[in-house]
């Protein structure tokens, strides 16, 4: 004859501790156990809210001048302070791709370009 089946412990606040045993884990005779058990799904770069909160934009500056002229592409990478429930973004980083030499403006005279 099989033992009689003892009922599954109640889970109440006090597993949780009021937030201060956030990595408690439950045994296999409680009633239900907690997602954050097991850890992330995945990169946090695969994550939608951190794509969303995180951006990278290709740049291209140019520099017309009366003198010389000039291009610069970069790479500038941004972002949203989500926490603050801020729709601004910040520039965290940028990458220079490419940076022109100075192209002199040609004269042909002190008053006139070519």
């Amino acid at each position: 004859m099989s033992k009689p089946q003892k009922p599954k412990p109640p889970h109440t606040l006090a597993d949780h501790a009021y937030g201060d045993d956030m990595e408690h884990t439950h045994d296999d005779d409680t009633d239900h156990d907690h997602d954050h058990d097991v850890g992330p799904a995945g990169a946090i770069e695969d994550n939608p809210l951190w794509q969303a909160d995180n951006i990278t934009l290709t740049s291209v500056g140019i520099d017309i001048g009366s003198a010389g002229t000039q291009v610069i592409f970069s790479r500038v990478r941004m972002r949203r302070m989500g926490e603050d429930l801020s729709s601004r973004y910040f520039v965290v980083g940028r990458d220079t791709l490419y940076q022109s030499p100075v192209a002199l403006t040609p004269y042909v005279s002190d008053v006139r370009i070519d």
